[in-house]
C-alpha cells in the first residue's frame, strides 16, 4: 500500500480513521502490509509497526513529506504541488520497486491521488493486481473547465489510471460520476461505499455526562454551543461559520463556537476571529486526538457543517451517530443523508443571514433541536455501515483479486 499521508503523523491516535481503519482490517484477515508513506518519527524500515502487527513501514525520506512548506505566496504553493504530485510518487514508486525485488507481492495498493499514482508507475514494472482507493474528489466543480481540470492534473491523471479495483468514498462529492466521466472502464469495477462508523462510540450523552464533558474542556455549563470538526483547508470553509457567528453573538452573547481541528486555513480563520472581536466566542482547539473530538461533539448542542463541495463525510456521520442538532448547507449529496427540519436543517450555500437564522433558532427553540437530535441518531442506526462491516466488503472484494494460494502480502 502507498499513502502520502502522514497515518501516525499527528501522535498516537491522531491519524486518520480510514487509513488506520483499512491497515487493520487486511492484517486480522492474515495479510501482511507493507506500507510504503512519509516518514513518522524514526521508524526503521521494514519494521513493524506497534499495534499493527502485520504492517511493515517502509518510510520516506524528508523530500517527499507532504506537510505544508510553510512558505507564502505562489513560490511556496507551487512547491507544495510539485512536491505532492510529482516527487511523492516518484519517490515511493522507487521505494515499491525495492519492496517488489526483496518481497513477494500479490497485489498493489494505491491509497488517495499520490499513492494511485505511484501505483501506476510500479504497474508497468509489474503487472500486479491494483486497487484505487479515493476519499471522494475535488473535481466535481471544475469538470466544465478545462483550465481547471489541467491545475488538479495529479487528480484527473489518479482517477483516468487503471486499476482492477475503483473503491471511492461515497462522501457528498460526488466522486461515483466524476470516475465514471473520466474513466468508463472503472464502471464494472468500482464499489462506491460510504465509511464506517464506531455506532458504540459515538453515541449521544445524557444531561449529567454532558456537563462533565463541559467541565473537563473547560466550556460554559449552561452556554449554547456549536462544534465543527474538520481539518482547516479552504474547501472546508470554516470562514463561513466565523463570519456569521458576529450575527449569532449579538442574539447570544453566551453562545460559543468550537473548531476543532488543524491545517493550512488556520492563520487566515484566526485573523477572521481577531478582527471580528470573536477571540472570547470562537475556540480553536488545534490538532486533537479522535477520542477529544468525540468529546466536543457530545458536550455540543449543535454540529455545523459548510464545506463547499459536500457535507456527508466522516465528521457529519459522526455528528448525527451522536446525536446532534445539524446545521448544513445543500451541496453535492448532502441531500442524501440531511430532510430539511426532519433530521437537520439543510440550507442553501452562501446565505449568510439563513445560516445565522438557523444556529439562533436551535439555541432557542429547545423542542426543535432535539426532535433533530433524536431523528439524527435514528438515522445513523438505520442507515450508517460499522467500520467492521464496511472493510469486511473490502477485504472481500479484494482478496478477489488475488489468485489462488496467494494472498499474504500486498
Amino acid at each position: 500500500m502507498i499513502c502520502a499521508t502522514g497515518v501516525w503523523s499527528m501522535g498516537d491516535g491522531k491519524g486518520a480513521a480510514t487509513i488506520f481503519r483499512t491497515l487493520k482490517a487486511f492484517g486480522e484477515a492474515g495479510h501482511t502490509v507493507h506500507l510504503i508513506a512519509p516518514r513518522a518519527g524514526r521508524g526503521k524500515a521494514g519494521a513493524t509497526v506497534q499495534g499493527l502487527e502485520r504492517v511493515r513501514l517502509w518510510p520516506l525520506g524528508p523530500l517527499a513529506s507532504t506537510a505544508a512548506s510553510g512558505k507564502a505566496g505562489p513560490a511556496g504553493r507551487a512547491w507544495a504541488k510539485l512536491r505532492l504530485s510529482v516527487l511523492f510518487p516518484l519517490l515511493a514508486a522507487r521505494q515499491g520497486r525495492r519492496i517488489l525485488r526483496r518481497e513477494k507481492i500479490d497485489l498493489m495498493y494505491g491509497y488517495e491521488v499520490q499513492g494511485v499514482l505511484a501505483v501506476r508507475l510500479l504497474r508497468r514494472l509489474r503487472r500486479l493486481p491494483t486497487v484505487s482507493r479515493f476519499q471522494g474528489t475535488i473535481l466535481s466543480p471544475s469538470e466544465r473547465s478545462p483550465l481547471r481540470l489541467a491545475r488538479k492534473f495529479d487528480h484527473v491523471l489518479a482517477l483516468k489510471s487503471r486499476a482492477d479495483l475503483y473503491v471511492m468514498t461515497d462522501d457528498g462529492t460526488l466522486g461515483d460520476a466524476t470516475l465514471l466521466r473520466l474513466n468508463p472502464r472503472a464502471k464494472e469495477r468500482m464499489r462506491f461505499w460510504r465509511n464506517g462508523i464506531d455506532l458504540e462510540r459515538f453515541r449521544p450523552v445524557d444531561d449529567g455526562e454532558a456537563a462533565r464533558l463541559r467541565e473537563e474542556l473547560g466550556l460554559p455549563a449552561d452556554a449554547p454551543l456549536a462544534v465543527a470538526s474538520s481539518r482547516l483547508v479552504w474547501w472546508k470553509r470554516l470562514d463561513r461559520a466565523i463570519r456569521v457567528w458576529p450575527l449569532v453573538a449579538s442574539a447570544h452573547p453566551e453562545a460559543r463556537l468550537i473548531i476543532a481541528g488543524d491545517g493550512d486555513d488556520r492563520p487566515r480563520l484566526e485573523r477572521m476571529v481577531a478582527e471580528r472581536g470573536l477571540q472570547g466566542s470562537v475556540r480553536f482547539t488545534g490538532a486533537v486526538r479522535q477520542e477529544q473530538v468525540l468529546q466536543y461533539l457530545q458536550a455540543a448542542d449543535i454540529f455545523v457543517s459548510v464545506n463547499d463541495l459536500s457535507n456527508a463525510g466522516n465528521p457529519l456521520m459522526e455528528a448525527a451517530a451522536c446525536g446532534k442538532a445539524i446545521v448544513t448547507l445543500d451541496n453535492g449529496s448532502t441531500g442524501r443523508l440531511i430532510c430539511d427540519g426532519v433530521n437537520g436543517l439543510l440550507l442553501r450555500p452562501d446565505d449568510d443571514r439563513a445560516l445565522a437564522q438557523a444556529l439562533v433558532r436551535l439555541m432557542e427553540d429547545g423542542d426543535l433541536r432535539r426532535r433533530l437530535q433524536q431523528a439524527a441518531r435514528q438515522y445513523a442506526l438505520d442507515n450508517f455501515w460499522s467500520w467492521e462491516q464496511r472493510m469486511a466488503a473490502e477485504v472481500q472484494a479484494v482478496a478477489g483479486l488475488v489468485p489462488a494460494g496467494g494472498g499474504t502480502g500486498a
